[in-house]
């Protein structure tokens, strides 16, 4: 109840399109049905034409002819012909305009659900696992929406065709109709056990999914770091091992679903069988006609296939609520991270005070003590691995510390509403991601557009030469990705993006790696040049690129090994 009431909340904005997709999936259920009907009537039409005996037709067909007194068997024959194309046409009509109405609620409710998970991102403590959020937001949003866009509707379609096709069948002949009925629930029992087997199997088989993943992650990290002493096969060795036991249990449990699968379909062609026996002895008998013959063995058929189907969406939903009830419990989890909306910073200095960082328990920092005051350049030397990346999103609280304290202000930066806080830098990735969509939205970020200050920027970044290979100028759609830039010309463009938001603190993680020295210099200096009078923060392991800097610390083994102020020598 806890996962429908957690879908039912996201949808109930949405009930108008609910209720009609409902209505609507109820009538195209009440055409399908009507379509053997028309079956019936129709052969038996054909056979009153063919033969004298007419002892054998049915009641309906009596009123038929005697309703239409004036006209001939076969004009009735043609106007049913037409009948059946109607009804044809207006279940995939009714069809159509509730899947339009399921649509819009699964993507409207799917659209508030990934908005409201984007924003607790923001807000993730250090200890949960980054594999197991993105996981859960790529597949288990997709699971949200399929719960709403496909398995509840069709299985309440499924539930109405199953006892519309059973009661229509005991109006016909109620000894024929139990020969069928009496296998449904055999296979809801069936399926049901067989279900609750089927959704612990899925379930540890995602689980070992986003096990992999995470297991992938932290092998690759192994690799990079003992790839120095050419022992990278160990690792890989481990990995493979989890990859054998993964590839091993989903074997296993895809021959257990080939085997539900025969089962469920033999208990179909059981009641399918005795069906299509006991109809031919009454078909031969006279006590029932050709065309009756045929609808209820249609009945039986949409009764028996649908009671299958719904054994198969029933798993589904299963399957569907694994998502939701990680997504319920995600969104639920309290984080480390609060929001104070009365503690904000402008043009902040910044201090760090004893900062200690454990990350998939490895020690990263061990004990920072630096100040960096508001208004000076800063460089910061690490070697390769040894954080970088870690110390910048540190600053901007990607990262919680382990201990010690980060100050904006002497405010602690677990104090400072964290929109305020990131609003004070201008962040240069290692890595840019480009979106599909023009040059200038990849600059602008969404910002408000300023035509003097973007095209400063554009000209500060060199990126103009980019701009004019395409006829539409910065109006251009980019591949998502960014596909069809170099990967200089993708850095240009994330450049471009911390300049024009022209934060109070620039802060740059080793982003000159794709160029060489004299482009990377010349940027460095442009960059100190237009932030003169305000924060710069360039972490790297190059020394060349802090040069310019007043201040840099440098940092080995997670602690600060020594400070350099400009003027002093390097060694």
């Amino acid at each position: 109840m806890k996962n429908f009431r957690f879908v039912w909340n996201y949808s109930k904005n949405y009930r108008n399109n609910i209720v009609w997709g409902i209505i609507l999936s109820c009538v195209s259920v009440f055409f399908v049905l009507i379509l053997p009907q028309i079956t019936q009537l129709f052969i038996d039409s054909v056979y009153s034409i063919s033969t004298t005996n007419t002892s054998s037709l049915s009641v309906f067909w009596y009123w038929l002819i005697g309703f239409f007194a004036n006209i001939t068997t076969t004009d009735i024959v043609i106007i049913l012909c037409i009948s059946f194309f109607v009804f044809a046409l207006l279940k995939n009509i009714t069809e159509y305009y509730a899947t339009k109405n399921f649509f819009r609620v699964s993507s409207e409710a799917c659209g508030d659900l990934r908005a409201d998970c984007f924003k607790k991102l923001a807000f993730i403590d250090r200890n949960f696992k980054p594999n197991q959020v993105f996981f859960s937001l790529t597949s288990d949003i997709s699971d949200f929406y399929g719960v709403i866009y496909t398995i509840f509707p069709k299985i309440i379609k499924i539930i109405l065709t199953v006892l519309l096709s059973v009661l229509l069948s005991f109006l016909i002949d109620w000894k024929i109709a139990v020969s069928f009925t009496i296998f449904i629930p055999i296979l809801l029992v069936v399926g049901y056990y067989t279900n609750i087997k089927l959704v612990s199997i899925f379930n540890e088989s995602r689980n070992r999914k986003s096990k992999m993943l995470e297991v992938g992650e932290v092998f690759i990290g192994e690799i990079k770091e003992i790839k120095t002493f050419g022992i990278e096969e160990f690792a890989l060795a481990k990995y493979n091992k989890h990859n054998a036991i993964h590839s091993k249990v989903t074997k296993e449990s895809n021959n257990y679903v080939h085997k539900c699968t025969l089962l469920l379909n033999t208990i179909r062609a059981l009641g399918l069988t005795l069906t299509i026996v006991l109809a031919s002895i009454a078909c031969f008998d006279g006590t029932l006609t050709i065309g009756y013959f045929v609808l209820i063995i249609a009945y039986a058929f949409y009764a028996l296939n649908n009671t299958i189907d719904f054994v198969g969406y029933y798993y589904g939903l299963g399957v569907g609520y694994i998502g939701v009830a990680r997504l319920r419990r995600f969104l639920n989890q309290k984080t480390a991270i609060k929001q104070n909306k009365t503690q904000k910073v402008e043009n902040p200095s910044i201090s760090l005070q004893n900062v200690k960082i454990d990350l998939n328990g490895r020690k990263i920092f061990n004990g920072l003590n630096m100040t960096f005051d508001f208004g000076k350049s800063y460089g910061v030397l690490m070697r390769q691995g040894e954080g970088k990346t870690a110390f910048a999103k540190m600053l901007l609280r990607f990262l919680n510390t382990t201990s010690g304290r980060i100050y904006f202000d002497a405010i602690p930066s677990e104090s400072l509403d964290i929109s305020n806080l990131r609003s004070q830098f201008s962040y240069i990735s290692q890595e840019p991601y480009i979106f599909q969509d023009t040059i200038e939205n990849n600059i602008l970020m969404f910002e408000e557009e300023d035509k003097e200050r973007l095209a400063k920027t554009i000209k500060i970044c060199e990126l103009q030469k980019i701009v004019d290979k395409f006829s539409d100028k910065s109006k251009h759609n980019l591949e998502e990705k960014g596909v069809n830039l170099s990967s200089q010309d993708k850095q240009k463009i994330n450049f471009a993006r911390a300049i024009y938001h022209n934060a109070p603190i620039l802060l740059i993680d080793s982003s000159f790696n794709k160029f060489n020295k004299t482009f990377t210099q010349k940027m460095i200096k442009r960059f100190l040049k237009l932030y003169k009078n305000r924060t710069v923060i360039i972490l790297s392991k190059n020394q060349e690129d802090v040069s310019a800097c007043e201040e840099v610390y440098y940092i080995k083994n997670g602690v600060v090994e020594k400070k350099v102020v400009k003027g002093d020598k390097y060694e």
